[in-house]
């Protein structure tokens, strides 16, 4: 969407271009995880055809982006810029992990599917409230990255304290349930396979914003 070859030969330009792209991406990929969570919780099979068609655009913008930085990397640098470009393909390499933990998800809920497996209403809960914390992470780092908020990008590194106390009260919890054959096995393994594909995103999430101090420095 904003990625000009023309404007590799004013090397501050195309930073700035290439942050717009990151953060384009990582829309597409807040996405993924919303609509593969809806298809989790139950909505119908077009969602999952819809994340498998957006991460292929994940990761073709993967490469497109990393290739430009490349032939960024070649052009008259600062050494400030020059420091700038691996910082940025580390924030894309992270967006692109999201995009495939999505189609995880969305092959848990297939799993789900395939082999009926019930889930009760307290884990459910559960499930929807990591989904919204999850959601707040995405828009704070979103945030972080558009306007270049350390603020928002401390939100996100305070939203990862709260991410893990709720994973480990949902794991808990459901142990709980496995012990009163409240929940069988199999649908244990499932609730628990999705807290750790959530909380793997969340690290990602984190990772971006942990950069957004760098990307602050040499952009505008």
């Amino acid at each position: 969407a904003y990625l000009e070859p023309h404007l590799l030969s004013t090397p501050s330009v195309a930073l700035d271009q290439a942050v717009r792209e990151v953060s384009f991406m990582l829309e597409r990929a807040k996405k993924c995880v919303d609509e593969a969570a809806a298809f989790f919780g139950g909505a119908n099979s077009g969602y999952a055809e819809s994340v498998r068609r957006r991460e292929k655009t994940i990761d073709r913008l993967q490469k497109e982006i990393t290739a430009y930085l490349v032939d960024l990397s070649r052009q008259d640098l600062t050494p400030e810029e020059s420091a700038l470009i691996p910082v940025l393909v580390h924030a894309v390499n992270d967006v692109e992990r999201i995009g495939d933990y999505s189609e995880d998800l969305v092959e848990l809920a297939e799993q789900r599917r395939g082999q009926d497996l019930a889930l009760t209403d307290e884990a459910q809960q559960d499930l929807l409230a990591l989904d919204e914390l999850i959601r707040d992470q995405f828009e704070a780092t979103l945030d972080a990255l558009n306007t270049r908020s350390l603020d928002r990008a401390e939100d996100v590194k305070m939203g990862e304290r709260r991410l893990t106390e709720l994973a480990q009260r949902m794991y808990d919890a459901h142990v709980d349930r496995l012990e009163e054959d409240r929940c069988t096995i199999p649908s244990g393994v499932l609730f628990f396979d999705y807290i750790n594909h959530m909380e793997r995103i969340g690290d990602h999430l984190v990772s971006v914003a942990k950069r957004v101090k760098k990307i602050a420095r040499v952009t505008v």
